[in-house]
């Protein structure tokens, strides 16, 4: 069974975007790192728990200066229609349902793009087209919750305190202070 007769999504699969198996147009690796503020950081939060997720915006414009695009749009060449010229918009949904997991830092997705405004539609996309999106957040927005160990001392009962008995001489002591007072009791009730 050839490749091309296979569903979209074994088909992604097998070739795993092999740019010599399936066509692809590769921007060089760039990176985005962008700090939130606190109002910043509660919409996202609220748009991982909440919307789940956020449209990406893709913008293609003709690779020719001003000038020369003017020119083209004027002349009348093979292959390139006035399509080719104008600016393209396409939107894409980018899911935070993995960021919804306790301790999920990062995601990888495969994206459909789809024409973003009505004015393109006239245009033909080819039939599928991905962009490969690589979300890394520090710290996650949901936190893993680690419960504390308990500590040795918290395992172990705690001994009971016995109260301390007296040494004999405070035994002694004691009893001949209540001796006196008993002494002095009956000699009072006597004189």
């Amino acid at each position: 069974m050839c490749i091309r007769d296979r569903d979209e999504d074994t088909r992604f699969h097998r070739t795993h975007e092999d740019k010599y198996k399936s066509a692809s147009i590769r921007f060089d690796t760039s990176t985005l790192v962008r700090e939130k503020s606190e109002e910043g950081l509660v919409s996202f939060e609220e748009c991982v728990e909440q919307v789940g997720g956020e449209w990406l915006y893709v913008v293609k414009y003709p690779n020719v200066p001003e000038e020369e695009l003017v020119k083209l749009r004027k002349a009348k060449l093979k292959g390139i229609t006035a399509n080719d010229l104008n600016p393209l918009t396409m939107k894409t949904w980018v899911s935070y349902k993995d960021f919804r997991v306790p301790g999920c830092a990062e995601t990888n997705q495969r994206c459909v793009l789809e024409l973003a405004e009505e004015s393109n539609e006239g245009l033909k996309l080819p039939e599928r087209m991905y962009v490969k999106v690589r979300l890394t957040l520090n710290p996650p927005v949901n936190r893993l919750m680690k419960e504390p160990k308990p500590t040795l001392d918290e395992l172990l009962p705690q001994p009971v305190e016995l109260p301390r008995a007296p040494s004999t001489q405070e035994v002694i002591d004691e009893f001949k202070a209540e001796l006196v007072l008993a002494i002095d009791s009956l000699s009072i009730e006597y004189t």
